[in-house]
């Protein structure tokens, strides 16, 4: 007979079972099903099995003999008994590495407490030992408890019946002369303590300090998981004071912040960004947990905050963590560095007239590691170039173009690709694509704006450049100087959408290794 089968519905327990729970003879089962009108039916499927839970809940109000089993304290009494006041909280107190918050259901089976562990490397009792020990603790730490319900870091869906993806954690329960059991968060606290709400912490935002601070009614405490307080983001934001663009920049860091906090938690626990810097946790019960950990919308590394963190100049061992950093938030950069376009030299040289124009105005740039851009360690990461510092690359930036990184090793030049060109000016007067005459590089794409300045075309992170076939590559060419050809030289691409029916469109389709083109080849039929 398991210590905590009678919470499934379907668990049924022979007359053997019952007899030894109830403290009475195997016959005298067979006798009060015939003789007590008040003891439960057995169950259709035959004679001598009863519903658990029907036994129990005769336990609770009929008693039985001398040596019946203790009810287990999952077990829910209070549905069972008509006018019990509301369960109440006595008190949180710190026990070793857990919290325990105590309560007391007013149900006659003593007060249950709630342990959080605090020590990551050890959250939960794993064997009889340990549940031991932590039994005695709480033994001589509160009175009247009858049952640990230890809040484990595994989770489990919810009997929610609005919410098939609700998951909370499931408990490991202590009790007194019984092995730890397993039992559901529901169990707990819609069945025994019939609470409206209690909180759980993900593992990353349990402490002794927050935790013990707690109290039914309380406000939503803000709570920052350890780890998120990087000393990296600590002096970036130091850093960020004395930044021209300090306080688009101080915004990066912080959203910086929020994507170390989203990497701490559970990720079908919290499904969007969490505020930032500090994540307030409210009362919440099981059903709800999606709804409550992003209380205000979350700044966002847009264009404006991309380029602030990518234009910093710090250590490179900063720059690195930085873009570690930002790394965990599972995206590429917005704005000024979506995508990585390599091409050979001799191709930007010679293979268009407008790539080349380009590649004559860059200036070179000295990298030192003592104080880099950003931009330089984010493309080299990009572009798998592992040590940028060893004198075999060489950095170059558009003088027109501040937020601008090229990075040339030997005769491969790798580009960071925006998915805007701010800098230019006016419409699309001309664009040039090519494929590549030397070496394996990507296709060759460039544009002419109304001033007559050169720049590499921008693209999206979903797809690369490319012309001669019907396929992805060739329709994102037609959808980005479609784009910059109806709204401007400058426009910022926002995703990827079918191109339009134009000229230009039919021709990167079809054949041919280059094509010249007009803005307006790129513009709708009429």
């Amino acid at each position: 007979m398991g210590a905590y089968d009678y919470l499934h519905p379907g668990a049924r327990w022979t007359a053997a079972e019952v007899a030894t729970q109830l403290g009475i003879k195997e016959d005298s089962v067979a006798d009060l099903a015939r003789s007590s009108a008040n003891f439960p039916r057995p169950v259709d499927r035959g004679p001598n099995e009863w519903r658990a839970y029907d036994v129990l809940a005769y336990q609770i109000t009929h008693g039985r003999g001398p040596r019946r089993q203790p009810i287990p304290r999952m077990f829910p009494r209070r549905p069972l008994t008509a006018g019990l006041p509301r369960t109440s909280f006595v008190e949180a107190a710190v026990i070793g590495e857990f919290v325990a918050l105590q309560f007391e259901p007013h149900d006659g089976g003593g007060s249950v407490a709630v342990c959080y562990g605090t020590d990551r490397d050890h959250p939960m009792p794993v064997d009889q030992r340990d549940a031991d020990a932590l039994w005695l603790q709480v033994q001589q730490r509160l009175v009247g408890v009858t049952a640990v319900a230890v809040v484990t870091v595994s989770m489990s869906p919810t009997r929610s019946t609005t919410d098939r993806w609700a998951y909370a954690p499931d408990l490991a329960v202590i009790e007194e002369g019984r092995r730890p059991t397993a039992a559901r968060w529901d169990d707990l606290v819609t069945r025994v303590l019939e609470l409206d709400s209690l909180p759980w912490w993900p593992e990353a935002l349990r402490s002794a300090d927050v935790l013990g601070r707690w109290q039914p009614g309380s406000p939503p405490l803000a709570v920052i998981p350890p780890g998120t307080q990087a000393p990296l983001v600590d002096r970036l934001a130091e850093l960020a004071d004395r930044q021209p663009a300090g306080s688009v920049l101080r915004d990066g860091v912080e959203c910086l912040r929020t994507g170390l906090i989203k990497a701490a938690l559970p990720d079908r626990v919290c499904t969007e960004l969490l505020a930032a810097a500090t994540v307030t946790i409210p009362v919440y019960n099981a059903y709800d947990v999606d709804d409550h950990l992003a209380l205000q919308p979350a700044p966002t590394i847009d264009a404006r905050t991309a380029t602030a963190l990518l234009g910093a100049r710090m250590t490179a061992d900063d720059a690195r963590d930085l873009c570690a950093a930002h790394d965990v938030r599972g995206r590429e950069w917005d704005g000024p560095l979506v995508a990585v376009r390599r091409h050979h030299v001799a191709d930007l040289e010679t293979t268009t007239g407008l790539g080349a124009r380009w590649w004559t105005r860059l200036t070179e740039v000295d990298l030192d590691p003592t104080g880099v851009e950003v931009g330089y360690i984010a493309l080299a990461r990009g572009d798998g170039i592992t040590d940028l510092f060893d004198g075999t690359t060489r950095a170059y930036r558009d003088p027109l173009e501040p937020a601008s990184w090229i990075l040339a090793t030997g005769a491969s030049v790798s580009i960071g690709i925006g998915d805007a060109v701010p800098a230019a000016s006016g419409a699309l007067e001309l664009s040039e694509i090519a494929r590549p005459r030397h070496g394996d590089g990507e296709v060759l794409a460039f544009l002419q704006d109304s001033a007559g300045v050169t720049w590499p075309a921008p693209t999206t992170a979903t797809q690369q450049l490319n012309i001669g076939y019907h396929g992805g590559g060739p329709l994102q060419t037609a959808y980005v100087f479609g784009e910059l050809a109806e709204h401007g030289a400058a426009t910022r691409l926002n995703g990827y959408h079918y191109p339009n029916d134009t000229p230009g469109r039919d021709l990167v389709l079809g054949g041919g290794t280059s094509h010249l083109l007009r803005g307006a080849d790129w513009l709708p039929r009429t």
